[in-house]
């Protein structure tokens, strides 16, 4: 099973690792700033074409954004 709650946080670190800013990358998608802000806050998610691109542009693999939820333990 996959979780959102790193989305946002994986979508930061790669950026960072691609030397991109918000604003770049928003503007690579075809997005305004201000809602690419939003995806990485986790406050709101991409369309798929959306984040097709994103994976595109940031050599990621879709479910790279989306890490394994860890299996509860009892």
């Amino acid at each position: 099973m996959y979780t959102t709650s790193g989305f946002g946080q994986t979508l930061q670190q790669a950026r960072k690792e691609k030397g991109y800013t918000q604003e770049k990358l928003a503007e690579l998608c075809g997005i305004s700033p201000r809602h690419y802000q939003t995806i990485e806050a986790g406050k709101t998610n991409p369309r798929m074409e959306c984040f097709l691109r994103l994976c595109e542009i940031l050599d990621l693999k879709l479910e790279d954004l989306f890490p394994p939820k860890d299996e509860e333990k009892g």
